[in-house]
């Protein structure tokens, strides 16, 4: 025997594997042929193709085979089946219904496949609602009802010292921590976190990371799995134990690719070789910041000795509320020796700091705004089908008049509203998972869950329930027109004449459409509206030649403040040398922040009154060219010179509250006793927030010490003005310092633009994705609109003949189809703004200087959907000045 050619043995060996797709009686009987078989189908495509070709052709033929034959030789060989009396009837119901229910799915692909046209129609409205509620839903689900995805989440309190009298809250005290963990019965376990940078030596020099600083119990007590290694233990906190450091998820995929081997390897951590020993992942967040580079474990009994904030995270005992956890903590530390009690214990949930009020109120209103889309697109899909279901009345009568019964076509149209749906929701899967690339792009954190990106599992069975409802909804609307109540009319009717009958089912959809374009169209008026408001403001600072950048210096390198302090005037020296470059200033806080000291200051002599609940002083130290540099204008008074020390600057806010009249007199800071002489008045600055206009902390600043007599933090930040684009001065002025010192880590580098946008974010956010939900609901009320009069037209081309016949004229009959098309519009819009209105209070948070119930977004919102309504209906109406009456009433 010759040898087989490579394509040969393929053929065959497919065809072993396609003959277990068939009946095991079948297979038994003729498997042993499948093989032959395959090398004639073979032999007889070479004839006529290239192998290559030919070798394809016989696969098909084989593949297509099995999957249009083999469906039905099962269903056969089970309704052949004889067994026990009892069983052999529900077999046999089974089988009858399967092989029925497999001919319809069927018959309704075949169908669908017929009409690509209408098809894609129906499967991208299905799928363009089905991909924006899922993507919402997700955000929803991962963002405010499952925001700490830990083991045991629910359980897990944050604790804070807070304020007495101003309500502020601050960080817990070494001692009293020391004293919780020791003697507290209401919590398991105490640990704790906080925000700290990193210096990761690489070949080309020193990098700066953002780093998470955990004591040794903390991932156990949130059930941290690793993606790779191990978590962090008590033992890594041992002061004596060797250097470890896990990964972030990010920065591993980015750095290291992903690679599951960097666990074990050693790198260079603040100049100290540190061995890898995990994978942190990117969802088990403990905090709303960027996800951490590196995540490194406190040593155990030195955990406060950097930084003065952090964050104490407790586990409280099953049979314990959080009131329980507080009050016990309130009568320990009343009980310490020496407390004053000016501060007392709060024990609050994670998810209560993770969360602002505006965030979640913008999440909720992405999610309406998913559900009202996709409710609009199972309504016009269900239009879309009713309608075919119209076209299709003689073909329906007729199986209803020769004895098929209700339930049998809604069989049929169940299996077609099931292939629409299998296809929607696929397209809905893909229009989900760009919508998360895109919201990722303005709220990253909103996909963020233990098990990293994509949708989660909970989105997955949203989406199949979607789909179930929507294969239901587009099942039965035909079925309610194709009762037995139309069998008279549509065979008298013959094929392809109607009478002028009005779907009340059609007109309710078109009217549902209207309602929800009007709804969404309103809200995302009144989100552009907000947006432009903020775009706006004046932050206080001239943030367009702006442009900032960070540096950490090495312990190893500059020991003590006065070898910090020479690379700071050397570095700032450098960078005032730059071209286009007019001013440098060193600060502790970038452009539009300031560091915030609870409380709020009073001019003396005045009394001390009871603050709102953090409240803040913005206090700056500052250097008299910062007001130069950052572009602040004097108001009133005068800047501080680099002679003067005890005086002070403040902002228009606080001067304004006291009738101007503030120069010359002494200003005493939250917990100062010291009085400072007001020498001027600027422009406030928002450190707050551009969109927060009732609590904006009052601006104070400050001399700032001339180093280097004052203490050199290693961590110093550059705001540079430029004359032209400060986005081209950043690389030159990462040059500049990288000459000075290549060890130097270099970070944030941002320019004022930049600044400005991550200010706006939120409100782009939510004004781009309804928005864009407005778009997607008003194209699908537009077409359901222009469908309806163009489908109502076609119908009613016989009635159109005869009043033209009768002396009517085109523009008339134009006037009324538009007129009929208009009125379910114009319902529906009305009941839609009526609803905004009632609902228009829940988006008070997210505005800004727009009222919720708008008037002028109101009436614009519904005269854009009534106009382009109008334009929509006018379109098809049109096609009655084409009518010929002689060609109509002949053809009838």
């Amino acid at each position: 025997m010759s040898r087989r050619s490579l394509g040969a043995r393929f053929v065959r060996l497919l065809a072993r594997c396609t003959s277990f797709c068939y009946p095991t009686a079948f297979r038994r009987q003729h498997g042993v042929a499948f093989a032959d078989v395959a090398d004639r189908l073979l032999a007889n495509e070479r004839t006529r193709r290239a192998p290559l070709r030919a070798v394809l052709s016989t696969s098909q033929v084989i593949l297509g085979d099995a999957l249009s034959a083999s469906p039905a030789m099962w269903m056969e060989a089970i309704a052949s089946r004889r067994e026990a009396p009892a069983d052999r009837s529900v077999r046999a119901r089974f089988a009858r219904f399967s092989q029925g229910s497999w001919q319809d799915l069927k018959l309704a692909a075949r169908s669908a496949i017929r009409r690509p046209a209408f098809s894609l129609l129906v499967i991208g409205t299905l799928g363009l609602g089905i991909g924006s509620s899922a993507a919402a839903f997700d955000a929803l689900d991962r963002a405010i009802l499952n925001p700490l995805p830990f083991v045991q989440g629910d359980d897990l309190v944050l604790l804070v010292m807070q304020e007495v009298k101003q309500k502020y809250m601050t960080s817990v005290p070494l001692a009293s921590l020391q004293e919780w963990r020791k003697h507290a019965t209401t919590v398991d376990r105490i640990e704790i976190f906080r925000r700290a940078v990193a210096i990761y030596g690489t070949p080309s020099g020193a990098v700066s990371l953002d780093a998470l600083a955990v004591s040794g119990g903390l991932p156990e007590l949130i059930g941290v799995r690793p993606l790779a290694g191990r978590a962090f233990t008590i033992a890594d906190a041992d002061p004596a134990a060797p250097a470890t450091v896990m990964l972030g998820e990010q920065f591993w995929r980015t750095e290291f690719g992903g690679d599951p081997s960097v666990v074990g390897r050693v790198i260079r951590i603040a100049s100290r070789p540190t061995e890898i020993i995990g994978v942190w992942p990117i969802g088990a967040r403990l905090d709303y910041f960027e996800p951490p580079d590196v995540i490194r474990v406190l040593p155990a009994g030195n955990e406060y000795a950097r930084g003065s904030w952090v964050q104490v995270l407790a586990r409280r005992r099953p049979d314990r509320s959080n009131d329980d956890v507080q009050n016990e903590l309130r009568t320990m530390t009343s009980q310490t020796p020496g407390s004053t009690l000016t501060y007392a214990p709060v024990a609050i949930s994670p998810a209560d700091l993770l969360l602002g009020d505006q965030f979640v109120t913008g999440v909720w209103l992405v999610f309406a705004g998913g559900v009202v889309l996709l409710a609009a697109a199972i309504a016009n899909a269900a239009h879309l089908l009713l309608e075919r279901a119209n076209a299709r009345g003689h073909e329906l009568a007729v199986r209803i008049a020769i004895g098929g019964s209700t339930s049998r076509l809604f069989r049929l149209f169940f299996a077609e509203g099931v292939v629409y749906a299998c296809g929607a929701l696929v397209a809905g899967l893909i229009i989900a998972l760009g919508l998360e690339a895109l919201i990722s792009e303005y709220e990253p954190r909103l996909f963020r869950d233990v098990d990293g990106a994509g949708l989660a599992g909970r989105a997955f069975a949203f989406v199949a329930a979607i789909g179930a409802i929507a294969a239901i909804v587009c099942s039965v609307a035909p079925v309610f027109r194709s009762d037995r109540r139309h069998v008279t009319d549509a065979v008298n009717q013959g094929h392809g004449r109607t009478t002028a009958v009005r779907s009340r089912g059609m007109q309710v959809l078109v009217g549902l459409q209207a309602a929800v374009a009007a709804l969404l169209v309103f809200g995302a008026m009144l989100m552009g509206r907000s947006l432009l408001n903020l775009l706006a403001v004046n932050p206080g600072i001239e943030t367009d030649r702006l442009a900032e950048l960070s540096i950490s210096m090495p312990a190893a390198t500059y020991p003590d403040d006065t070898a910090r302090a020479l690379f700071l005037s050397r570095a700032r020296e450098a960078l005032e040398t730059l071209p286009g470059v007019t001013g440098v200033v060193t600060s502790g806080m970038p452009i539009m922040l300031a560091s915030l000291q609870s409380g709020v200051p009073r001019l003396e002599g005045e009394p001390e009154v009871e603050v709102p609940p953090h409240a803040n002083t913005a206090l700056a130290r500052v250097r008299p060219h910062y007001f130069h540099t950052l572009g602040l204008r004097l108001r009133a008074g005068r800047f501080f010179t680099d002679d003067e020390s005890d005086v002070a600057v403040v902002g228009a806010m606080f001067a304004a509250a006291r009738g101007n009249d503030v120069l010359g007199k002494r200003l005493l800071l939250p917990r100062s006793t010291t009085p400072l002489p007001i020498v001027g008045v600027v422009d406030d600055v928002r450190y707050m927030g551009l969109s927060n206009d009732k609590d904006q902390a009052p601006s104070v600043y400050v001399p700032a010490p001339a180093a280097p007599a004052a203490k050199t933090d290693a961590f110093q930040r550059f705001i540079i003005r430029t004359e032209g684009d400060p986005a081209a001065v950043l690389p030159a002025a990462r040059r500049r310092l990288a000459e000075i010192d290549p060890q130097v880590p270099i970070l944030e580098p941002q320019t004022g633009a930049q600044v400005m946008r991550r200010q706006t974010a939120q409100h782009r956010f939510v004004a781009a994705v309804l928005g864009g939900l407005a778009v997607m609901g008003f194209l699908l009320a537009m077409s359901g609109v222009y469908g309806a009069v163009a489908l109502s037209v076609v119908r009613r081309t016989r009635e159109i003949g005869v009043r033209m016949a009768l002396g009517a004229t085109a523009e008339r009959l134009v006037r009324r189809f538009v007129a009929i098309g208009l009125r379910p519009v114009a319902i529906g819009a009305l009941c839609g703004s009526a609803i905004t209105w009632l609902a228009a209070p829940h988006l008070e948070a997210l505005l800004f200087r727009v009222p919720a119930r708008d008037p002028l977004s109101g009436a614009s919102g519904l005269a854009l959907v009534l106009v382009t309504a109008a334009l929509a209906a006018l379109g098809p109406a049109r096609r009655i000045a084409r009518v010929d009456p002689a060609k109509t009433l002949r053809a009838s």
